[in-house]
């Protein structure tokens, strides 16, 4: 097999420089210190592969046609043109998954108006990201399946988003603190294709 190699693996990956400066500049959220955007990615990644999934990692403006799933792991940073291309791609059929921290600032690194996810992803997501709470240390919050495939319970750490489903349908929701009972992984049906929205930072088991 010398020399033989995938033309193009099923699953991109979207790594953004820009993203993950805007995150690193913003006032609001504190990371202790550490690479949350790159460590967030790093953990997705680390997923996919542990299940046996190829993974291209492509830019923001990459080709996105041909793979079955692009993941954008807290994509923080989101221009219009972005979010047209990957609503375009999930109309095409194909299925986005996206995580916390989605398309909160624009290229400018100014919040989004009229909610989020922005720009105009609501409707795609089915959702609406109401706002979010940041836990402290080593608290977590237990996250409950609703449907099978997810083998137990999950738990989230640092991060957690107050998610309403507008449409999307809950695949697991939190088990506890004030937003206990909402949303936090939905999917939803778009077009000819799909997103999954994961609204926590899940720990890595958890993740897998």
């Amino acid at each position: 097999v010398a020399g033989v190699r995938p033309d193009r693996a099923p699953v991109a990956m979207v790594y953004d420089w820009e993203s993950g400066w805007a995150l690193a500049a913003s006032s609001g959220p504190k990371h202790h210190g550490i690479d949350l955007y790159t460590q967030t990615c790093v953990e997705h990644f680390r997923a996919l592969r542990t299940a046996g999934v190829e993974v291209d990692i492509v830019p923001v403006d990459g080709d996105f046609s041909g793979y079955r799933a692009v993941v954008t792991p807290a994509l923080y940073l989101m221009e219009q043109a972005t979010a047209r291309r990957l609503t375009a791609y999930v109309e095409d059929g194909g299925c986005w998954v996206a995580t916390f921290l989605t398309g909160y600032v624009d290229g400018n690194n100014l919040c989004w108006c009229g909610g989020f996810p922005g720009p105009d992803l609501r409707e795609v997501f089915g959702l609406w990201n109401e706002e979010i709470d940041f836990l402290h240390g080593d608290e977590t919050v237990r996250i409950r399946p609703c449907t099978e495939g997810f083998g137990g319970g999950m738990n989230a750490t640092e991060i957690v988003e107050r998610i309403h489903s507008e449409g999307a349908q809950a695949l697991a929701v939190a088990g506890s603190e004030f937003y206990a009972g909402q949303p936090v992984i939905l999917r939803n049906q778009f077009g000819n294709g799909s997103t999954c929205y994961v609204g926590a930072r899940l720990d890595e088991p958890s993740l897998a």
